[in-house]
């Protein structure tokens, strides 16, 4: 997954990379159950829907759309800001 924030006041856009590895690292047990901790009862509850093989089917399903633009963001003052997978 790719983040682009390009800011006008910048000389150069915002880049983040996010590998597939890394979803997959952070959809992991342990960290969910650090995560209940430090969430409200309604998060809590939305995130126990999802287990871990559902996740790692989604995760699955989106490296078959790589490239596919998710969001594409124009602000009035120039910025811009696109997720792409």
């Amino acid at each position: 997954m790719k983040v682009k924030v390009d800011v006008p006041d910048l000389k150069f856009p915002i880049r983040v990379y996010v590998p597939n590895f890394m979803l997959r690292l952070l959809s992991s047990k342990f960290l969910r159950k650090q995560a209940f901790k430090h969430v409200d009862q309604d998060t809590a509850n939305i995130l126990l829907q999802l287990d871990h093989k559902t996740i790692q089917q989604i995760i699955s399903t989106l490296n078959e759309f790589k490239g596919t633009e998710l969001v594409s963001v124009e602000t009035n003052d120039g910025t811009t800001i696109k997720v792409t997978l």
